[in-house]
């Protein structure tokens, strides 16, 4: 196994090693019993820091089992049902998510990217897709800092 310091894989987000103060946390808590579905003393303290930190003392926080399920509540945020969102088509939304924000009824228009990263070029392409009423419209972009071929924006 290639250690984090020689290697890092942007496959997706449970691919790569644990922090170890991470994994010392879980397992120093690993006993403690606690209420599940968000009702547990670990989610009351990240909510309090999370509030605390924007300081928003009253905000609603809520907790989502996995990053393809923020996308979709994200992205159908942003959209309207008629709207689209542009990825680059090695995207995580549009290749490791199986089709799951299609299936929440939204289109992916994909473009080639440059190693992995959209343009403005690129984006103003994939909104040429538009043709008339009965074609998805392209109104939200999915970039990652990381791509999932590794590349970063700067």
């Amino acid at each position: 196994m290639a250690s984090v310091d020689s290697f890092l894989n942007f496959y997706d987000d449970y691919s790569e090693a644990v922090h170890p103060e991470i994994l010392s946390y879980i397992s120093e808590n690993n006993q403690i019993t606690q209420k599940g579905y968000c009702n547990d003393d670990f989610c009351a303290l990240a909510t309090e820091r999370i509030r605390s930190f924007f300081g928003l003392p009253n905000a609603q926080v809520f907790y989502f089992p996995n990053g393809t399920i923020c996308n979709i509540v994200g992205l159908k945020a942003m959209l309207r049902s008629f709207e689209s969102v542009i990825s680059a088509d090695s995207g995580h939304i549009n290749t490791h998510e199986a089709g799951a924000l299609e299936a929440a009824g939204h289109k992916i228009v994909s473009q080639p990217g440059i190693n992995g990263k959209l343009t403005p070029e690129l984006a103003d392409r994939a909104y040429e897709t538009y043709e008339d009423e009965h074609t998805a419209v392209p109104k939200a972009l999915y970039l990652t800092q990381g791509t999932e071929v590794g590349t970063v924006y700067m």
